[in-house]
């Protein structure tokens, strides 16, 4: 698949502007970023962007061709390793390297703040960056959904789906108040959206919406999955309640 380039990177984050950011020391409370199925550290004095890391109009979005999924899950630790190759084609050798070298790379509240600050910047790449090495840290079901859905971002789905599938059948801790496998399977609708697995998807998104009705970004994945099904009318509904629910 091919990888785009994305406008934004974790230069910034890098070279150290957040570690002379004040941040508290200890783990910060987990919310979800609004229009995402992220959970995040919150973080006071900041504000999501109009546009962020909001995805398009229903209008503007485009359905894939239909593609067969990978036949067997090439597990975790290779999951992770090529989840780093993707987001070392994004970022730049020197912008990388002074982010493992900085206070942040160790430190599990500092790398969730990180992660906050970048999904509230609209800063994908901090954001993977961050998600993936708290994944490497410590064993949370919460850092591999994240990456994941942040790897469809980066044109990959196949290594989200990789992620997201060791976590199957496993039982997945509520997050914030959200079923832990609503936002897996929210997640998991992603990648079965990027693979034009368009029934499948929508089955995904509504388990996610059935167990969680604060899955805003599940319904905008279902008002997608709906249009690639031919079904405008209802696709239509269903982003006009992702909307209303943003407002």
């Amino acid at each position: 698949m091919i990888r785009r380039p994305l406008a934004t990177t974790i230069s910034a984050l890098a070279a150290g502007a957040l570690a002379a950011t004040a941040l508290p020391a200890q783990a910060l409370p987990v919310v979800p970023v609004p229009g995402t199925d992220l959970y995040v550290s919150s973080v006071t004095n900041y504000t999501v962007p109009d546009q962020g890391l909001a995805d398009s109009a229903l209008a503007d979005f485009t359905c894939n061709e239909p593609t067969p999924l990978p036949r067997r899950p090439r597990g975790l630790n290779v999951a992770l390793d090529l989840a780093d190759k993707v987001l070392a084609s994004t970022e730049s050798v020197a912008a990388l390297t002074k982010f493992k070298l900085s206070s942040n790379y160790d430190s599990i509240p500092r790398l969730e703040a990180v992660f906050a600050l970048s999904m509230l910047n609209a800063r994908p790449g901090g954001a993977l960056a961050a998600s993936l090495r708290l994944a490497r840290l410590k064993s949370d079901p919460r850092y591999l959904i994240n990456s994941a859905v942040l790897l469809v971002k980066f044109d990959a789905p196949d290594v989200a789906y990789d992620l997201l599938a060791s976590l199957r059948n496993q039982p997945l801790p509520e997050m914030d108040g959200v079923d832990g496998d609503a936002a897996w399977q929210s997640a998991m609708g992603s990648v079965l959206l990027a693979y034009g697995q368009f029934s499948k998807a929508k089955d995904a998104y509504q388990v996610a919406i059935s167990r969680s009705q604060i899955m805003s970004t599940a319904r905008q994945g279902l008002a997608r999955s709906l249009k690639c099904l031919g079904q405008q009318n209802l696709a239509s509904q269903r982003s006009e309640e992702h909307t209303s629910e943003l407002q």
